[in-house]
């Protein structure tokens, strides 16, 4: 019982000392201090919205949103970049509609253009080009190297290690265990 009311104490009591703070910010509905861009660190329970984000990112069963992230991110929920992303994102959904490079884990990744690092989910869907991606289900335009149980390219850059392959420049356009791409 203790424990709980000292829970409860610190929730009450968090958003009232986050405000003093210009590099901290908490939001549940609204945002505490009311400022677009964060420098520091960020506390998102249900839903979140900033213009960018920099620094440790956490969030609980929200909703979280952004135009630029360069950081931590540990989302217990759907994150969301608009523009840009870069550092280590983990969430159970990450959506990076813009550039991308670092780490991106989750469940689902739905990501634009990884410009360098990795995707490792179930699911890796990247629209345009993808540096490493490594998962379940992993479908891209371009791709340097997948690692997964099925994973799908137009372009293969170096190799593809899983159950099916698929690579319209491949040595084979579908083969078991790996693909490389035809030489020229």
């Amino acid at each position: 019982m203790k424990r709980l009311i000292l829970a409860l104490l610190v929730l009450i009591l968090l958003p009232l000392s986050v405000q003093a703070e210009t590099s901290a910010q908490f939001q549940m509905v609204g945002r505490a201090p009311d400022d677009p861009d964060v420098n520091g660190f960020r506390l998102v329970l249900l839903y979140g919205k900033n213009k960018s984000v920099r620094g440790l990112d956490l969030g609980l069963a929200n909703f979280s949103e952004q135009e630029t992230f360069n950081g931590f991110s540990f989302i217990m929920g759907i994150s969301r970049t608009s523009v840009s992303s870069s550092g280590c994102a983990c969430s159970f959904v990450n959506i990076h509609e813009g550039k991308s490079s670092g780490f991106n884990g989750a469940f689902v990744n739905l990501v634009k253009n990884m410009e360098t690092g990795a995707n490792v989910g179930f699911v890796n869907v990247t629209e345009n080009s993808s540096s490493v991606d490594i998962g379940g289900l992993s479908m891209s335009k371009k791709s340097k190297t997948q690692i997964g149980f099925v994973n799908f390219t137009e372009e293969l850059g170096t190799l593809q290690i899983g159950f099916l392959n698929f690579a319209e420049n491949g040595f084979q356009p579908m083969f078991p265990f790996f693909n490389y791409p035809k030489k020229n």
